[in-house]
């Protein structure tokens, strides 16, 4: 099948239009200074991206630049941050910052929102998140922590967005 799609794209269109239609208007969305907002704090290697609701995977990453860490505010207070895989491995083309364990942010952000159960991921997983789970639930495994944003559910957060991003 894969090979029919590199072969012929025409033909494989149904395969792979669906997915490419989302990622295009996807960035075109965190494109628009109306619906999203791109902040970037280069010196640190973070950039803080504002949209409505999550997205594809490709398209948040189109509009981080050479910042290594995401963090990633949706409506409603639904807050995620993700190291990109290019802290874990050893590229040529440009700095990039050492991957940082995330768990004293999730302890800092517990203390801000003492309800709140935020969690991350040890910082040699290939994609660690740090999110807010619901107690008794189960976590996410492994796929979905590495799969597409708008795949996961993103739980709220009543730490205000401006506070969230400082702790950040």
């Amino acid at each position: 099948r894969r090979l029919v799609a590199l072969g012929d794209a025409e033909a494989s269109r149904p395969v792979w239009e669906p997915e490419y239609t989302r990622v295009v208007a996807e960035c075109r969305r965190l494109r628009d200074p109306s619906m999203s907002q791109i902040e970037h704090f280069a010196d640190i290697g973070l950039v803080a991206v504002t949209t409505p609701e999550p997205v594809h995977y490709y398209a948040l990453f189109s509009v981080v630049g050479d910042c290594d860490i995401v963090a990633a505010c949706y409506s409603s207070g639904r807050y995620e941050v993700e190291q990109r895989y290019s802290t874990f491995v050893e590229i040529t083309s440009r700095p990039v910052f050492p991957r940082l364990c995330m768990t004293r942010l999730a302890r800092i952000l517990r203390e801000i929102a003492p309800t709140e159960h935020w969690g991350a991921n040890r910082f040699v997983d290939s994609g660690p998140l740090l999110r807010i789970d619901l107690p008794g639930e189960r976590t996410l495994n492994k796929a979905e922590r590495y799969g597409h944003p708008f795949e996961r559910p993103i739980f709220a957060s009543r730490i205000p967005q401006t506070h969230f991003v400082a702790a950040v």
